[in-house]
């Protein structure tokens, strides 16, 4: 299974953090959202970002 979020951080310190999931729309659902806060969670604390 392919990730459902692509995080991505450019040489500028841009995160870019892109849905994956084409097959459902891209739809907020308990996992999705789950992958959201983590990923918020992990770019808190990168002061470069």
């Amino acid at each position: 299974m392919s990730d459902i979020l692509i995080r991505e951080v450019d040489s500028r310190g841009v995160a870019t953090l892109t849905l994956n999931r084409p097959e459902l729309h891209n739809a907020f659902d308990d996992a999705l959202i789950a992958a959201l806060h983590d990923a918020f969670a992990a770019l808190r604390g990168r002061d470069e970002v």
